[in-house]
């Protein structure tokens, strides 16, 4: 049978923490986001977060993690205390740990409905459904007989690089390329313009150094000094997994942009995004929407040297919109899952709300009705769910 394990502190973790690499590496996906390295650094720098992680066993063997995190979130029907995934907007992707995570969902999910709740509502967004979830995220839900609301969460501008940059510019529609033009010689006519960049494995660990003081700067100038520690914590976390990509664009030596990205094989998950409100900008000679243009130009054009096939551009960057107008090939959708039991009877009418005020989303690349992914029937043989308190 299943057997689920609760971890409510980093220290009872330490134990599962070669499981969880394991894990890691047999799953569909090796982002940074799902690393023991990421949950760690977050679990220590937000404070203010309640750590619920489900280790799910089978035969005495961990299959998977589902790591949660509990917080208050304030709702049209009053405080809730929302169970969710740690990412914070640091990120576009989140779900569970490993290669199965059918049963690593179920056997949580069931878990949930059997123990003491310390949560009014389970939310779920940053859920891959087109290319891995596949609706089993859904499917979970709906086996433990919740009310579940599926609602498009965010749409990510994916940008694909294909041949060389002179072949990836003449892509563009001549509108967008006189726009791209305009701004790479305007920014040209105010002074030495460098792209400052790091690439765990790539360039000296004296680039790194260079490039967080110039995050430190750009944030300082913004009033967002506050956020650098967690900054810095997750890209030397992100480094020791060489999967680190960061970059400012400098003028005159004063960093006017600074990007934050995760490297997994040849895609870039660019996640923080910033600019510096610098004279050339707040006197009108260079526009915000410009600077983040010919930081992300020279970003792609130094990543096709690099051998890197797609960035993917997360939508809490500040340069979303100038990625998806001018540099986007595509268009990525992540969603995002709610669910209550009806004990929670505020939590499931929040529920209701959201389900009665979202359209219906088409179904792509599965069936719209997916495979139950556990039997029902009391005499099943399908493994069954042991609870370790």
């Amino acid at each position: 049978m299943f057997q689920v394990v609760e971890i409510n502190t980093l220290a009872e973790l330490k134990a599962y923490r070669m499981a969880w690499e394991d894990l890691w590496l047999r799953g569909r996906t090796q982002r940074y986001s799902l690393s023991s390295d990421w949950f760690e650094a977050y679990a220590r720098l937000v404070s203010d977060r309640g750590m619920k992680v489900l280790v799910i066993s089978l035969a005495g063997k961990v299959i998977g993690i589902l790591p949660l995190v509990l917080k208050q979130v304030h709702t049209r029907l009053g405080s809730q205390r929302v169970l969710t995934y740690p990412l914070d907007g640091w990120g576009n992707w989140y779900g569970p740990i490993g290669p199965n995570p059918a049963a690593t969902l179920t056997a949580g999910l069931r878990y949930l409905t059997t123990t003491r709740r310390d949560w009014d509502l389970l939310d779920l967004p940053y859920v891959d459904r087109d290319r891995h979830d596949l609706g089993r995220t859904q499917t979970a839900a709906r086996n433990i007989g919740w009310n579940v609301t599926e609602r498009l969460w965010r749409q990510i501008p994916l940008i694909q690089l294909v041949g060389s940059w002179s072949e990836f510019l003449s892509s563009k529609r001549t509108e967008v390329l006189d726009e791209i033009l305009q701004a790479e010689r305007r920014i040209d006519q105010l002074g030495q313009v460098q792209l400052w960049r790091y690439r765990s494995g790539v360039h000296a660990s004296a680039d790194l150094e260079r490039l967080l003081n110039a995050w430190k700067m750009v944030l300082s100038a913004t009033g967002r000094a506050g956020e650098f520690a967690m900054l810095e914590h997750l890209a030397l976390a992100a480094d020791q997994r060489n999967q680190l990509d960061l970059s400012a664009l400098v003028l005159d030596q004063l960093p006017l942009a600074c990007g934050l990205g995760f490297v997994q094989g040849a895609t870039v998950e660019l996640v923080q995004g910033m600019s510096h409100a610098s004279s050339a900008c707040t006197s009108g000679r260079l526009s915000s929407r410009q600077v983040a243009s010919v930081l992300l130009g020279r970003l792609l054009e130094q990543g096709i040297a690099l051998g890197d096939d797609q960035y993917e551009i997360c939508p809490t960057c500040e340069w979303t919109e100038t990625a998806r107008a001018l540099w986007s090939t595509d268009v990525l959708n992540s969603y995002r899952y709610s669910m209550a039991p009806w004990s929670h009877l505020r939590s499931a009418l929040l529920v209701r709300y959201h389900a009665a005020r979202t359209s219906r989303i088409p179904r792509k690349q599965f069936s719209d009705n997916p495979r139950r992914v556990v039997q029902e029937q009391r005499n099943s043989t399908a493994p069954q769910l042991k609870i370790y308190r």
